[in-house]
């Protein structure tokens, strides 16, 4: 059994990689098991053979077959794998929306939030190592990185990726049931992270619209961090505008979190 099952994710690899999906579904069709099978993530710090596939790229001991597919961008078996998959693998606090983000691709992004983005806990999970949501992380990390050969995805320009961002971030904002303010192992937000440039400020101006920032929703920002109103604000906006700066402002998030709905709050407690 274990021979064959050992067979069987070996042809599913390869296939995957070449975007085979006519091979994928021949093999599902002969095998009843087929989506219960896990691929066990290497603990490998350098494989020449397989360097993507690497608990230290993943950060997940375990992955699905479509996780499989995310990772090496094979969008056939892609749209294949996630019709026929009912609920996604979830390890380490992982899940297929950590991956898709990592590849920063907006097609997988998309059709996962179809998929799963109404189901509120799975939108808001956040990964067991550094606290992140499937948005967070990609906004943790800077426009710069994401040009770097990474998951296959290296001739993409700096403004290429700064315009994917801010359209990945309206996708996630869609959502109502997503928590901007959710805080990471470090206890910082997104709002946190995020520069004070034209690009991270229009992605703050895109959070800052979702019902999950209270009563802070709408505030408004200029693309140099500066509010619409600035000139007229009092001393209730400077926590505000010291957090949208990229100032750690513990009583701000304390402030929003008392203030967020019910609902929100409810999704808030869940998912710590």
């Amino acid at each position: 059994m274990i021979s064959l099952i050992s067979t069987i994710t070996d042809k599913v690899k390869d296939s995957i990689k070449t975007d085979n999906v006519d091979e994928i579904k021949n093999i599902k069709e002969q095998y009843a098991g087929f989506n219960s099978i896990m691929l066990t993530v290497p603990n490998l710090t350098g494989d020449s053979i397989d360097d993507i596939f690497t608990m230290r790229k993943l950060n997940m001991l375990e992955i699905s077959f479509l996780q499989y597919s995310i990772i090496y961008g094979a969008k056939k078996c892609f749209d294949y794998l996630i019709n026929i998959t009912e609920s996604d693998n979830i390890n380490l606090g992982r899940h297929s929306l950590h991956l898709a983000t990592s590849r920063m691709e907006i097609y997988y992004i998309d059709q996962l939030l179809k998929k799963w983005g109404d189901n509120d806990i799975w939108l808001n999970i956040r990964d067991v190592k550094k606290g992140y949501t499937g948005l967070a992380n990609m906004l943790v990390h800077e426009d710069a990185e994401y040009i770097d050969p990474f998951f296959n995805e290296g001739e993409r320009t700096l403004k290429e990726i700064q315009d994917l961002k801010i359209k990945i971030t309206e996708i996630f904002v869609s959502y109502p049931g997503l928590n901007v303010l959710l805080e990471d192992a470090l206890g910082t937000v997104i709002f946190d992270v995020l520069e004070n440039t034209p690009s991270d400020n229009t992605i703050k101006n895109i959070l800052t619209t979702h019902k999950s920032m209270g009563e802070y929703q709408n505030i408004g920002l200029g693309l140099d961090g500066r509010r619409g109103d600035e000139d007229d604000e009092d001393e209730h906006d400077e926590p505000i505008r010291r957090s949208f700066h990229g100032i750690s402002s513990l009583s701000w998030r304390e402030n929003l979190r008392e203030r967020l709905s019910n609902t929100t709050l409810r999704i808030y407690e869940s998912v710590e």
